[in-house]
């Protein structure tokens, strides 16, 4: 007799709340540390998406800053980031990395101290640093990617649209972020079942 062994759930995304969101992208004294979080929230990105941004990946049209993203699989996409991160980056562009960058040397916008590309490693230490201070937790990783789409879900924002956002080939993988919103799963029950 063959048993079916039970199906087991899938891992759910870790994500930050608004408020701890509000409190890791605070101002501090690093410029390029607050824009590089601020457009990884503002965007969605992987990390190695954000580390790998060149100069000739930012796009403006309307008032409106765009980036031009390479994701996994060489795919390209257009991810809208949002006002505050646009104001940050331009910033650091204009004093930090200009006073970093020597012509010709290096197309990335993120730089490290010494006028290099930002690493993956170098990056997630910052992080760590930066959480480790503002949430007394050293081991505490903020998911802002995971944040990203879980906050736009749960203003309503359609699958759709956010499977875009993220780069996502398959449906499937962005309908993993509509398990952890019971608050918004209740309401719509609440608001559209005729015994809700």
């Amino acid at each position: 007799m063959n048993i079916e062994s039970p199906k087991t759930w899938k891992t759910l995304p870790k994500f930050l709340t608004l408020e701890e969101v509000d409190r890791l992208l605070a101002p501090s004294a690093n410029l390029r540390d607050d824009a590089m979080l601020h457009v990884l929230y503002a965007a969605g990105l992987r990390v190695t998406e954000l580390v790998t941004l060149k100069e000739e990946n930012w796009h403006e049209d309307g008032g409106i800053t765009f980036l031009q993203v390479t994701g996994k699989g060489g795919k390209q996409r257009l991810v809208p980031v949002g006002r505050q991160a646009a104001e940050l980056v331009k910033t650091y562009r204009r004093t930090a990395r200009r006073d970093l960058w020597a012509p010709g040397a290096v197309p990335q916008t993120f730089l490290s101290s010494k006028g290099r590309p930002m690493s993956r490693q170098t990056f997630g230490t910052l992080v760590h640093a930066r959480t480790a201070s503002r949430y007394r937790a050293p081991h505490f990783a903020p998911y802002l990617r995971h944040s990203f789409a879980t906050h736009l879900l749960e203003r309503g924002a359609d699958l759709r649209s956010v499977q875009q956002l993220l780069g996502h080939s398959d449906i499937s993988t962005t309908e993993l972020y509509t398990h952890v919103l019971p608050a918004r799963l209740q309401q719509i029950v609440h608001q559209h079942h005729p015994r809700g």
